[in-house]
């Protein structure tokens, strides 16, 4: 981004952000991910695309004045935490855990059961699902 200025102005006048849903070109997101993290200071909400570029951001992410909330699928958490998807179904909780920690976020796996864990290692699991919640193509893969 040339000219980063008319992004950090609108940016300056939000209290929260969501990012990620809907995007699909990983170039793209990969240099979302890096000039929000440079130049928002709102609330972050990452879901999708752009929590497939933490791993090399995860320095800036624990920095951040407000801990950002991550909304992964298992494949997701996965790829942020460089292993299997079976090694997390094994451990759901701990998989969730450990993306806290790691990110300095709030970490929310989505499934079925969706486990949610905050970076000084609270967690809860909530099974009560919702029908009007949509569910996108990867969420659906991790049902």
């Amino acid at each position: 981004m040339k000219n980063s200025a008319p992004l950090s102005n609108f940016l300056g006048m939000c209290d929260a952000v969501v990012a990620g849903p809907a995007m699909s070109d990983g170039k793209a997101a990969s240099k979302v991910t890096g000039h929000l993290l440079r130049l928002c200071h709102a609330q972050l909400v990452l879901d999708a695309a752009m929590l497939m570029y933490l791993v090399s951001h995860a320095d800036r992410l624990r920095s951040l004045a407000h801990p950002s909330v991550l909304t992964p699928h298992i494949g997701a958490l996965a790829a942020m935490l460089a292993c299997d998807a079976d090694e997390i179904e094994q451990n759901r909780l701990s998989a969730v855990k450990k993306a806290s920690s790691r990110f300095g976020a709030v970490c929310v796996l989505k499934g079925a059961t969706s486990l949610s864990a905050a970076p000084g290692g609270d967690a809860f699991a909530y099974a009560g699902g919702g029908v009007g919640l949509p569910g996108g193509e990867d969420d659906r893969q991790s049902r």
